[in-house]
């Protein structure tokens, strides 16, 4: 700590642009990237800054200001980051016309709205706080996240865990459709479908499911393309992994996909289906 200086917005950011460089060009330890070994050696890193300083804002970088932490909100840590990226997400794309609800792990459960080619609409935090009166938790957080894309006539995919008769009947009454597996003990399941005895591949729907896999991929994608790894999971407090994994995948992904529909020209990881 006697080595501390005040940073500012643009070391912050030259930060971050390093941790995005350890992205994609790995080196067997942090320290590697400062080397003078010829077979390491890079110059992009220590002429923006030293090893020093940089573990040094590894080490204290915070996303809020902990004296303001309210009593267990464990989450408050980086909630503020989510928020503005979810505002940001939403003001320049409009949701399709099939979107899919799923789950996001980044460390924590963040439930995650994603659409078309992977584009990521909204995410929500799990929170134990948000469960309504009948409902688990995961419930409560997809019908949350449902709330914001009724009455624009979407089809909302889910999964078995979520998908329900009643949740479907509240939907069709603001004509939003949903769409997904079906277990054979919810409640309100229709007889011809519950009752049907199945081999195994086999399986049974009122509706198609070709759209339900075709919806899906949109998150599975995003996953996928938003995979990149970074390589100071060991050295992060687990709020800043939580936030490195969003800025550098989500962010990112989002980003490439608003690229490619302005300009029609794919960036390096659509073009090899890799980040």
């Amino acid at each position: 700590m006697n080595m501390w200086v005040l940073t500012n917005k643009q070391k912050i950011l030259q930060f971050l642009g390093i941790i995005a460089y350890m992205g994609i060009v790995k080196a067997p330890s942090i320290s590697d990237y400062w080397t003078s070994d010829p077979f390491f050696k890079t110059s992009a890193i220590p002429s923006t800054m030293s090893r020093n300083r940089f573990e040094l804002l590894l080490r204290m970088w915070h996303i809020s200001n902990n004296k303001s932490q309210p009593e267990n909100d464990r989450y408050y840590k980086f909630r503020i980051v989510v928020d503005h990226l979810v505002a940001k997400f939403q003001s320049v794309c409009n949701p399709g016309e099939t979107v899919c609800i799923d789950e996001t792990i980044y460390g924590v459960n963040i439930f995650t709205v994603c659409f078309g080619k992977g584009y990521t609409w909204n995410n929500k935090i799990y929170s134990a706080k948000q469960q309504d009166a009948g409902n688990s938790v995961p419930t409560s957080v997809v019908i949350q996240l449902s709330d914001a894309l009724l009455d624009l006539g979407c089809v909302i995919l889910t999964d078995n865990y979520y998908t329900s008769m009643d949740f479907a009947e509240k939907h069709l009454e603001k004509p939003t459709n949903l769409l997904g597996t079906l277990r054979s003990n919810r409640k309100y399941n229709p007889t011809a479908v519950y009752s049907k005895k199945l081999k195994r591949g086999e399986m049974v729907a009122q509706q198609m499911t070709e759209a339900l896999h075709k919806g899906k991929a949109a998150i599975y994608l995003s996953d996928e393309l938003s995979s990149n790894s970074i390589p100071l999971r060991r050295s992060l407090k687990w709020y800043c992994k939580v936030v490195i994994e969003l800025l550098l995948g989500t962010v990112v992904v989002n980003a490439g996909i608003i690229y490619f529909q302005v300009t029609g020209k794919k960036t390096r990881s659509q073009i090899s289906g890799k980040p």
